[in-house]
């Protein structure tokens, strides 16, 4: 850690988007793509992350060992993590 980095994993527990989706699916998201296309991209998204950092890394980007914060976005507003986040960058 050099400065006032703080790692923390930009991410939210495995299927807590797909519960920010509506119930029908078949439905648009504001950008116009269907929200079962959404919920593919971000499944693939996922896997070549994951692919990305164990193979350049060696390591399970998963593992909170790697991170200095690792909050749980889903069950707080916003604002609440990101000051969190702030203020770990302040004390780093």
């Amino acid at each position: 850690m050099t400065g006032r980095d703080v790692h923390v994993p930009a991410g939210a527990p495995a299927g807590a988007g797909a519960a920010e989706m509506p119930p029908n699916r078949d439905a648009s998201a504001p950008s116009g793509t269907p929200y079962r296309e959404v919920a593919r991209m971000l499944v693939v998204n996922d896997r070549v992350r994951t692919a990305r950092v164990k193979h350049f890394y060696g390591a399970e980007p998963a593992d909170p060992r790697l991170c200095h914060l690792v909050p749980d976005i889903t069950r707080k507003p916003v604002p609440a993590p990101v000051d969190l986040v702030v203020a770990a960058a302040g004390t780093a």
